[in-house]
């Protein structure tokens, strides 16, 4: 029997842990699909990218300096007089090392180029963004300010009306006083 109760509550407890789950999920999903989320994520994408680009310039300087090095060696090994005999094959495969180097290096140079240019896009748009928001807030204060004249003047119109309307009344009820008085002058006669 107790046995079944430790069940029934662990049964109970992993239903309870996943409407949790699913409530963190769902929360998780609204705030990323949010723009504050969108713009976290595109500010993550364009530090990535920057990141990147770093990686690939520090990569190309290496090579630069790998390349400028391996050139110091093959000039000290063809003035050697011991190195001579082994120059042949020793400079045909540094040549070969530093031909597929350079190869790496036009790559890099490629990729560094393309990331950059998304850096600027994403920079450019960034700018347009922040711009557009900026126009849409002008917007919405002229929005305000517009709504705000005409409420104003929709109730200066309902005041004007207002009184329009009380001084018909009040017309009509002493015109209507004065008949009466006139008609009940003209009985008693």
């Amino acid at each position: 029997m107790e046995e079944i109760r430790q069940k029934t509550a662990f049964a109970k407890h992993s239903i309870q842990s996943e409407d949790e789950i699913a409530f963190e999920i769902e929360k998780w999903s609204q705030l990323w699909l949010s723009e504050n989320g969108q713009k976290i994520l595109a500010d993550r994408r364009l530090l990535e990218n920057a990141q990147q680009v770093k990686i690939i310039e520090k990569q190309i300087k290496y090579t630069q300096h790998l390349i400028e090095h391996k050139r110091k060696t093959i000039s000290k090994w063809q003035n050697g007089s011991a190195q001579k005999i082994y120059k042949d094959n020793q400079l045909s495969m540094l040549e070969q090392e530093n031909k597929d180097l350079e190869k790496k290096m036009v790559d890099w140079l490629k990729v560094n180029q393309r990331l950059l240019n998304i850096f600027e896009m994403m920079k450019d748009h960034e700018m347009t963004m922040i711009f557009a928001t900026e126009r849409c807030k002008q917007r919405n204060i002229q929005a305000r300010e517009e709504c705000n004249k005409i409420q104003t003047h929709i109730l200066t119109i309902s005041k004007r009306l207002d009184d329009i309307n009380m001084h018909n009344i009040n017309n009509t009820s002493s015109s209507s006083i004065t008949l009466h008085s006139e008609e009940n002058g003209l009985k008693q006669k």
